[in-house]
């Protein structure tokens, strides 16, 4: 495969996950604002675990679930499942746009916590980015007292949770393939 068919290959299956995203967070606003929240995330984990548990045994991973015990990935699992529900939860209460925006600090959380974590090294000019970016963030969560909507704190939350499970995922061992990182998350949720 070439270069340029690669990388449009790659456009397009992005682009189709995002957009699956944003119609996942639609779907579960709208749901759960007429169902009890435990119910929606239950049924939605049980549907997402049937369909990634599919695509592992179509590929023929099915043989790799015996590495679903390991440490590293069932604390990952446990903060991939936080990050679900503290977002579903502060969804039903905050706009999908703004919860949204405010989820997208995770990656200058990550950042900070490959400092941490890993040693990284980050200049003063991503550094700069990360505080202008989180000031940024502070403008939607608007922690004035007339402003300010608590749910945006689960947002934030979410994202941490999120931003811990990305870091987390780094260290787990290249033989796990991603399709049971995956099943993992989706059965994770649905507990």
């Amino acid at each position: 495969m070439t270069s340029a068919r690669a990388n449009r290959r790659g456009m397009f299956a992005l682009a189709g996950a995002m957009a699956s995203f944003a119609v996942n967070d639609m779907l579960m606003k709208l749901t759960a604002q007429r169902y009890p929240l435990g119910e929606v995330i239950t049924v939605r984990g049980v549907i997402a675990s049937l369909m990634v548990g599919t695509i592992l045994i179509a590929s023929g991973h099915l043989h790799t679930l015996r590495l679903a015990g390991g440490r590293l990935l069932i604390f990952r699992t446990l903060l991939d499942g936080a990050a679900m529900v503290l977002f579903t939860s502060a969804l039903i209460h905050l706009p999908l746009a703004e919860l949204s925006a405010i989820n997208l600090v995770s990656p200058l959380m990550i950042t900070a916590l490959a400092v941490i974590f890993f040693a990284e090294e980050v200049g003063w000019r991503r550094w700069t980015a990360i505080i202008i970016g989180f000031i940024g963030t502070l403008f939607i969560v608007k922690p004035t007292p007339a402003a300010f909507n608590a749910w945006a704190l689960l947002g934030i939350a979410c994202a941490f949770a999120g931003a811990s499970r990305d870091v987390i995922t780094r260290q787990l061992d290249v033989a796990i393939p991603t399709t049971l990182i995956s099943l993992m998350a989706a059965a994770g949720s649905a507990c």
